[in-house]
């Protein structure tokens, strides 16, 4: 998934994590079919935790329900839970940050791509730790970066 975003590079996602065994999910799926169709301008992406565990750690997702807002591959936002009035604000939110500059971004940076986890290995390289410590195990060696002091 991580390659799709990669190569698809989408302004807006909306991540859903949700997990087969949990009551929760199931009965929420109608209501996240009609929000994805009500919000056609985030791509958005089932994620299911149980079928992709390196996924559910990649994104430090630790409990289902749970949403993610990234915009151009960064994260902006996290919500657990399935408040579908206060998703439909939350996309409707992020949407308006970022078209009106108000995340302030320098010069035209907010249009620029960001992975994901490049914040976060950026520091993990250079001295501070990262934050999620399973990911190590299942970091690719596509994911290595160069940074001070890993010439």
């Amino acid at each position: 998934m991580v390659q799709h975003l990669d190569k698809k590079r989408p302004v807006h996602t909306l991540l859903y994590f949700t997990a087969s065994w949990n009551p929760m999910c199931a009965k929420i799926e109608r209501d996240y079919e009609a929000l994805t169709t009500q919000y056609p301008e985030f791509h958005h992406i089932r994620v299911d935790t149980d079928a992709t565990p390196k996924l559910k750690f990649y994104f430090d997702a630790r409990v289902e329900p749970q949403f993610l807002w990234l915009i151009n591959g960064g994260e902006v936002h996290r919500q657990i839970g399935y408040n579908f009035v206060g998703i439909g604000q939350m996309c409707e939110k992020v949407q308006r940050l970022h078209a009106n500059n108000e995340f302030g971004y320098y010069g035209n940076s907010g249009d620029q791509w960001e992975r994901f986890y490049d914040a976060f290995d950026k520091w993990s390289r250079i001295g501070e730790y990262d934050r999620d410590a399973w990911r190590a195990k299942y970091e690719s060696n596509a994911d290595t970066h160069r940074g001070p002091g890993n010439e």
